[in-house]
């Protein structure tokens, strides 16, 4: 029975691992202010699988209408961009989303006017 318990405790835990390590995975390596722009530069973006990078409006801490997006593939994308049509005149708010449509990483980048 002891035996048992530890070998569930075991598998529990390494699921837990598993779902941390994923959710570690999904990142965009860009950070800070870059040049407003109707092309929304992402930079480094990082799945654990396929999926979109949508960028949205972000003012005062609240995300707004949808701008752009992009499909990203499962493993590290450099140099990912979006275009949004125009200049947005707030910042905005990229969000990556896995193939299943779930939201799995953001970062607001502030945008200079």
């Amino acid at each position: 029975m002891k035996r048992t318990s530890i070998a569930l405790a075991l598998v529990a835990s390494l699921g837990v691992a598993s779902v941390a390590t994923a959710a570690d995975y999904n990142y965009f390596g860009l950070q800070g202010t870059q040049d407003a722009s109707s092309n929304i530069d992402v930079g480094l973006v990082r799945a654990a699988t396929d999926g979109t990078v949508q960028i949205y409006s972000y003012n005062g801490g609240e995300t707004g209408a949808l701008l752009g997006e992009t499909a990203v593939h499962a493993g590290a994308n450099p140099d990912v961009a979006v275009n949004v049509g125009a200049q947005p005149v707030t910042n905005v708010i990229a969000v990556l989303y896995d193939e299943s449509g779930n939201a799995v990483a953001d970062q607001v980048l502030t945008l200079a006017r």
